[in-house]
């Protein structure tokens, strides 16, 4: 099993704003045949991500 690295994202919100973040897949994310469980972390403020 490899180690599963983030991918980086950018949305652009509609106030012309860019929101960037990391995305985390597991490992056999595409091979997946249902629905996976998701989980959402909103760290604080000038705390990386790594933190948690």
């Amino acid at each position: 099993m490899s180690e599963v690295q983030p991918a980086p994202v950018t949305i652009h919100a509609e106030d012309g704003y860019a929101l960037k973040g990391q995305i985390w897949r597991h490992h056999d994310a595409l091979d997946a045949s249902g629905p996976r469980p998701v989980v959402i972390i909103n760290p604080a403020t000038s705390v990386r991500c790594s933190y948690y």
